[in-house]
């Protein structure tokens, strides 16, 4: 009786091992995460109404010596309209970009907003929606932009996504883009494959288990900067109501093109440091990584003569 006990209690412990082995196996295909959660359910995502809009940003594309025509979109903080002046001075000079910011509400202050509507009425270029600008709804921000864009900006035959302390290095992107054998189906950028999902609070790319309930996330590209071509935008934009809503928007839009069959391309893009003499070579740099990066770029921007200390 006794063997009979232990081989049954056993046997019970092995087959739930090989269930909770099961479940935690790297779910890479749409098929896979299908079978564990259904991501397609009807869901009920915030209706973006825009406090600010330059709805006719893109119809000042001027044609030069290249047909091709970027729209870039920056995710910004309210507070940070330093930055955003740097990013206007940064990319003045290419008249086959536009650039837009992405902007929600102040949780600081509303006086912040106010001031962010003079900076708007100055440059014409700040998107910003009715929902609070915070860290938790970052993947609100992505959503408008791709739903901005796609309405607003059809001249656009690429579009960026990048956070504001990134640059884009132009003149390399051109060349990725014109070296592609097709003008289309591209969503590339630094891929990440069968990352485990982070269960601690603490942790930035914490995701809770309600938000994404397995052990690996999907395929997604990273969304510091990322490039999709105008027809991906298209069916990305027409299937985010179709996905549950998970806080990483990276992570969200790699739910997004897993159920909307878009293929991932990995881009070979170095976040090296902006003064860096390499940054020719490279498409992506992080703007500052140090006191000494703002104030170099401060003095660029300001062209006087700030001293910078050894």
């Amino acid at each position: 009786m006794f063997s009979v006990l232990c081989y049954t209690k056993t046997l019970s412990y092995l087959q739930g091992r090989l269930r909770l082995l099961h479940l935690d196996s790297s779910p890479l295909t749409k098929k896979d995460i299908l079978r564990h959660h259904d991501f397609t359910q009807s869901h009920h995502h915030p209706v973006f109404h825009y406090a600010l809009n330059p709805a006719h940003i893109c119809n000042t594309f001027i044609r030069v010596a290249t047909p091709i025509r970027v729209l870039i979109c920056v995710r910004s903080v309210p507070e940070n309209f330093h930055l955003r002046g740097w990013l206007r001075w940064t990319y003045r000079k290419h008249k086959n970009l536009k650039f837009v910011f992405l902007l929600g509400k102040s949780e600081i202050k509303p006086s912040i907003d106010h001031l962010v509507k003079k900076e708007s009425r100055s440059n014409n270029d700040i998107i910003q929606g009715n929902f609070t600008d915070m860290p938790l709804n970052k993947t609100y921000k992505t959503m408008m932009g791709f739903r901005w864009a796609t309405k607003h900006c059809p001249q656009a035959q690429y579009i960026v996504f990048q956070d504001e302390t990134f640059k884009i290095n132009p003149a390399k992107m051109m060349s990725i883009i014109e070296e592609r054998k097709r003008p289309n189906l591209l969503y590339a950028g630094n891929l990440v494959k069968k990352e485990e999902r982070t269960s601690k609070r603490h942790n930035a790319r914490y995701i809770p288990n309600e938000e994404y309930p397995l052990r690996f996330l999907p395929s997604y590209i990273s969304s510091s900067t990322f490039l999709v071509s105008k027809d991906v935008a298209l069916k990305l934009e027409a299937n985010l109501n179709s996905v549950k809503i998970v806080r990483l928007d990276d992570v969200f839009l790699g739910l997004v093109a897993l159920l909307s069959d878009v293929i991932l391309e990995h881009l070979n893009m170095t976040f090296d440091n902006c003064v860096d003499s390499k940054f020719q070579e490279i498409l992506v740099c992080d703007m500052f990584k140090t006191t000494e990066d703002a104030l170099r770029a401060w003095r660029d921007f300001t062209n006087n003569n700030v001293r910078i200390m050894s």
